[in-house]
């Protein structure tokens, strides 16, 4: 028999059916679903200001990068080797 499986974003709904049901407090939704305290609140709070779109996976990749290089530097170092060659 297979593992049974389940969907993130299903098991949100789920937590979230839970704590709307108002039978369940925060830290027994999180013991009983297996994530943190602080997940169950972040999970929550976007479901309250952004209803079901809240709760899709987002992108975990960096908005930034403050060591990369500059665009200048690097369109200078282009120009240079467009020189040289």
């Amino acid at each position: 028999m297979p593992w049974k499986r389940e969907i993130p974003m299903d098991q949100k709904m789920m937590l979230i059916s839970d704590w709307l049901g108002g039978d369940f407090s925060k830290s027994e939704l999180a013991r009983y679903y297996g994530v943190s305290q602080p997940t169950v609140h972040k999970w929550i709070s976007r479901y309250v200001q952004e209803g079901n779109k809240g709760l899709e996976e987002r992108s975990r990749a960096p908005l930034s990068c403050p060591h990369q290089t500059g665009n200048q530097i690097t369109i200078g170092q282009r120009n240079q080797r467009q020189l040289t060659c």
